[in-house]
């Protein structure tokens, strides 16, 4: 049936290894293809002053329940800005990363702040890379650090894998 599906399906297996394709077409730039609406959406309606910061904890609830609270997380704010009513009905958006969130809660100047996650994640990399041994803990280590790209994603998803890692201990 897979083979079937595959050859019987419209895909231009070309397009798989087109590298324009998959520049323009794919996640994998999501990052900066969101500045532009962040930067839009902090120019009509300003800094949002901590606002998306303090929604974090809820980061763990569903969409719609958050929704119904009125309490969200910065890729909320940016999505709906976006997609309107759209992504609550679909929960479907993009994600933003913590220098996203720092800029439209406090602006230009924030951004400075990313200098810290960075070199916290570089420290990280360096004890990770100096350990002679690979115990349990260097091993979470290194997956918490993969799965959050450092210190530098998503704010909410970070502290998310952050508290799941502590605790599973």
């Amino acid at each position: 049936p897979v083979v079937n599906a595959v050859l019987g399906s419209d895909v231009d297996f070309a397009d798989i290894f087109n590298i324009k394709s998959f520049l323009l077409y794919g996640p994998n730039f999501d990052s900066p293809d969101v500045w532009p609406i962040v930067v839009q959406y902090f120019e009509e309606n300003g800094p949002l002053l901590g606002a998306s910061i303090l929604g974090v904890p809820a980061r763990v609830l569903p969409l719609d329940l958050r929704y119904n609270l009125g309490v969200f997380i910065g890729t909320d704010i940016v999505n709906s800005y976006y997609w309107g009513q759209m992504y609550f009905d679909t929960g479907f958006g993009f994600n933003i990363g913590l220098a996203h969130d720092m800029f439209l809660n406090f602006g230009i100047w924030s951004l400075w702040v990313g200098l810290i996650p960075g070199l916290l994640t570089a420290m990280c990399d360096r004890w990770l890379i100096t350990a002679r041994a690979l115990d349990t803990l260097r091993v979470y280590l290194l997956g918490a650090l993969l799965i959050s790209g450092g210190f530098t994603g998503e704010l909410a998803g970070t502290i998310q894998w952050l508290a799941a890692f502590a605790a599973i201990g």
